[in-house]
C-alpha cells in the first residue's frame, strides 16, 4: 500500500532545493561572499557551507553523494526543526516581536507541540520564531538576520537581530509606527561600552566604514556582476535577496 510519508515527500519533492546560500549559482555565492568581506568580520560565518559540510559527513559512506543526497541536506537545512521534519509545522513563517503568535513545546521521542499565544483570527499569519523559542535558548546570543539568511534562505522583516561575534556586539533594529528605525542594544556585555569614550568611537567608525563600503558595493559591485545576471548565471531572485540583504 501507499505510505503514509507519501503526502509529504511529494509536497517537499516540489519544495525548491535552491532557497538557502549554500545551493546558489556560484556566481550569485561569489557575490555574495564578495559583499560580506569576511575579513571585516561581518555576519554570518560560513555563509555558503552546508553542502561542503553534508560531504564531509557521508565520506563515511562508501557510495559518494549523489544528487538527490544533497537535495535531502538542503530539505533538512530549510525545513527541519533541528533533526526532525514535521508535516505543516514547516510552513509556519517567521517572524519576532509583537508579530510572534504560536509557540512550541517539544521532548525528544514523545511529543512536538506548538500552540497559540494569542488570539489568531481566521486568515491571519502563523508566525513562531527561530532564534527566540524556549526549546531554542542557544540562538538568543548568536543567531539573527544573518544566520536566518545563511540557513532559511531569507531576509527577516522587522525586527531584526543582529550578532556582529568579533565584535560582541548584538542589537536589534524595529521599525516604529512612523517607519523611523529604533536600535536597541542588548544589555550587559554585548555592547560598547558606553562609558568608554574610545570604545565609542572605535564602535562608530567600524559602522560607518561597513555602511560606506555596502554603499559602495551598489554600485561598484552591482555593475561588475550585473552581466550575471543578465545572462542568467545568478537568477533574480538570488539576486534580489542578496541586495535586500545589503540594504538590510
Amino acid at each position: 500500500g501507499d505510505s503514509k510519508y507519501g503526502p509529504y515527500v511529494e509536497y517537499l519533492n516540489d519544495e525548491s532545493t535552491a532557497q538557502i546560500p549554500s545551493s546558489w549559482t556560484s556566481d550569485a555565492q561569489r557575490l555574495l561572499l564578495e559583499l560580506l568581506d569576511h575579513e571585516d568580520h561581518f555576519p554570518p560565518k560560513k555563509p555558503v557551507h552546508w553542502l561542503q559540510k553534508g560531504r564531509q559527513r557521508c565520506m563515511r559512506f562508501t557510495e559518494p553523494p549523489d544528487e538527490f543526497f544533497y537535495n535531502a541536506v538542503l530539505l533538512i537545512i530549510q525545513r527541519s526543526d533541528d533533526a526532525l521534519m514535521i508535516p505543516a509545522y514547516d510552513s509556519y513563517n517567521h517572524r519576532n516581536g509583537k508579530w510572534t503568535n504560536t509557540k512550541t513545546k517539544c521532548v525528544d521521542k514523545e511529543y512536538h507541540e506548538t500552540v497559540a499565544i494569542q488570539t489568531i483570527q481566521p486568515g491571519e499569519q502563523i508566525y513562531l520564531s527561530y532564534n527566540f523559542c524556549e526549546e531554542c535558548p542557544g540562538r538568543e546570543h548568536e543567531y539573527g538576520t544573518a544566520e536566518i539568511l545563511r540557513d532559511y534562505g531569507f531576509v527577516e522583516s522587522f525586527p531584526q537581530r543582529w550578532h556582529f561575534m568579533e565584535e560582541d556586539w548584538h542589537f536589534n533594529v524595529d521599525e516604529d509606527d512612523d517607519g523611523n528605525l529604533v536600535l536597541t542594544w542588548d544589555d550587559g556585555e554585548w555592547r560598547p561600552d558606553e562609558s568608554d569614550e574610545d570604545e565609542m568611537e572605535a564602535a562608530r567608525n567600524w559602522f560607518q566604514m561597513q555602511i560606506g563600503r555596502l554603499r559602495s558595493a551598489k554600485n561598484v559591485v552591482w555593475n561588475k556582476y550585473y552581466n550575471h545576471l543578465l545572462d542568467g548565471s545568478i537568477p533574480q531572485y538570488q539576486w534580489d535577496i542578496i541586495w535586500e540583504f545589503v540594504d538590510a
